[in-house]
């Protein structure tokens, strides 16, 4: 099992990611419960930098998807 930093100091792991058309839907698994992360997508106009695309990660071991996260919540 791989173990990752999740927020408010809880230890997890990424277990799902889906990308929908304006979200990002990440399921992640704690120590008690799963944990449901809605994260809204970047609108091209508003930033410089790239769109994610979370078909370049594997969800349960990607360390960049998880920082990626950690600074969108």
């Amino acid at each position: 099992m791989v173990k990752i930093l999740v927020t408010d100091k809880r230890e997890g792991k990424i277990i799902d990611a889906k990308e929908t058309q304006n979200y990002i839907v990440v399921t992640i698994q704690g120590k008690w419960d799963v944990e449901v992360k809605v994260i809204p997508k970047a609108k091209k106009k508003e930033t410089k930098n790239k769109v994610l695309d979370i078909s370049e990660f594997d969800p349960k071991t990607s360390k960049k998807l998880l920082k990626i996260l950690g600074e969108a919540i």
